[in-house]
């Protein structure tokens, strides 16, 4: 049976569990209310943690109470992945001279 994933809204935690609670598979405290959904894809979820940035857990290996393979602090926004890397919004002030901020897409190794 495949995982179903548990996002409590303003809460700081993160579970994944078949459907009933009983079977609960893993789960990840961030230490921060979550506001925003995650993002799952085939081996990984990705996280926005306020005021931590990004957090990268791997879903289908490691302990009941996960901890991010990295948290990248300044990305805002999960794009897309292949199988080394992850694709990320990050921030950078544009180059008019305006104070505008603009986006770089950067590429993160999967695995730190």
């Amino acid at each position: 049976m495949n995982p179903v994933y548990m996002w409590p809204r303003k809460t700081p935690s993160f579970r994944a569990s078949t459907a009933s609670p009983e079977n609960l598979k893993w789960q990840y405290f961030s230490g921060s209310p979550l506001s925003e959904p995650p993002v799952t894809t085939v081996d990984s979820v990705y996280i926005m943690v306020p005021n931590h940035g990004l957090a990268a857990l791997d879903k289908v290996v490691g302990p009941f109470n996960r901890t991010p393979r990295w948290i990248h602090p300044t990305a805002t926004q999960f794009l897309a992945q292949d199988e080394k890397y992850a694709y990320l919004a990050d921030p950078r002030p544009t180059a008019d001279d305006k104070g505008q901020t603009g986006y770089a897409i950067i590429a993160v190794d999967k695995q730190p």
